[in-house]
């Protein structure tokens, strides 16, 4: 067999030289290429802490610039009194109907929640709260470092008086925030089962010196009346101002639109003696012993009220399934008597002046 020349061999361990070499070269091109790769990637790790670490030493300083505007407004700003928040945190819970929250605020027995959380105050105050219809009474507001006392009065969803409400309110022990409701006094103005009365209350006393029930016809000898019948135009009303009072006639009656109808009443307000003919020949056709002609009548009555600044005992709400006090007129008969009070007030009245309550606004008809 033939031996491999001495060439020949120096040749194939040139080729086995280049290889490893090659093979080393690759390998250390590896790693330097991945050295280059985590370099990068450990770069955009710590850009992206710092970025983080950035963003936190941000918000933190927002929470310290907040926090110093915060301390900064509270500084100037006079905090309400305890006896303030109690009384209308109080009024909150009536309307929720909250038992628990009655009892953590107030410091006074069963038999007086018993006689504060009726169903029908339960139901009143919740509209009231819920429609802002109740208005504190500033000029009855006393207070002091351990006692106070508060008086709102209440509206219904027609915006009628119904209830005053008084809150006697003291300071207990443990700290300055620490205030009780102790007693409550009220009185009615009008509402189903109850008869106005001239005076609060507290609750559980007797009501009966301050009630003022409609008893006899003896009682309205004072006020005038008569037959409600239709009334005829004043002779210098013209036909333009016939037609614009019957218009709004139509909306102040309509039960769909509550704010158009409260606007009208005031367009009539403003037209003054003009309008009452047209108001009190409406008023002639309901029969207020029903529910439906009470409302309608109740706007009426409310238009004239404000537009003569007088009051002829309408009340609207009476329910007649109330019991009235004895000898008492029914609600139902109430009103049909301030009905009769109307008709009669204005045949003693047509021929004199009428009075202005307020100036008219200056773009609705003005009064004669």
């Amino acid at each position: 067999m033939a031996q491999p020349t001495p060439q020949k061999k120096m040749s194939d361990q040139s080729r086995t030289v280049l290889y490893i070499v090659g093979a080393i070269l690759s390998v250390g091109l590896a790693i330097w290429s991945l050295s280059g790769l985590f370099s990068r990637n450990q770069e955009q790790v710590d850009r992206a802490i710092a970025s983080e670490l950035a963003q936190k030493e941000r918000a933190a300083a927002e929470v310290v610039r907040k926090k110093r505007e915060l301390d900064a407004f509270n500084a100037k700003t006079v905090v309400v009194a305890r006896p303030i928040r109690l009384f209308h945190e109080f009024v909150a819970a009536i309307a929720r109907d909250d038992k628990t929250e009655i009892n953590k605020l107030s410091d006074f027995g069963l038999d007086k929640y018993d006689l504060l959380m009726t169903p029908e105050r339960v139901k009143l105050f919740a509209e009231a709260y819920a429609m802002k219809k109740y208005t504190v009474l500033d000029t009855e507001t006393k207070m002091d470092d351990e006692k106070a006392f508060m008086v709102a009065t209440v509206k219904n969803q027609r915006n009628m008086d119904v209830e005053e409400i008084g809150f006697h309110m003291e300071r207990r022990p443990g700290g300055p925030e620490n205030w009780k409701v102790v007693d409550i006094e009220n009185r009615w103005f009008a509402a189903s089962g109850h008869m106005p009365e001239s005076a609060r209350v507290t609750l559980g006393a007797d009501r009966t010196k301050v009630a003022k029930p409609l008893t006899s016809e003896s009682s309205f000898q004072v006020a005038p009346e008569a037959d409600p019948s239709p009334q005829a135009w004043l002779a210098a009303t013209t036909d333009e101002q016939k037609k614009l009072i019957s218009e709004q006639m139509k909306i102040l009656l309509n039960d769909e639109h509550p704010a158009k109808a409260s606007k009208a009443s005031q367009v009539l307000v403003n037209y003054g003696k003009d309008a009452i003919p047209a108001l009190l020949s409406e008023l002639a056709k309901y029969d207020v012993r029903k529910d439906d002609d009470n409302r309608k009548a109740n706007a009426i009555d409310r238009t004239l009220a404000v537009m003569t600044d007088r009051e002829m005992g309408y009340d609207a709400i009476g329910l007649e399934s109330s019991k009235p006090e004895p000898g008492a007129l029914t609600p139902a008969q109430a009103r049909v008597r301030a009905v009769r009070r109307w008709f009669g007030w204005w045949g003693a009245q047509k021929d004199k002046p009428l009075v202005k309550r307020t100036q008219p606004n200056e773009e609705e008809p003005k009064k004669r």
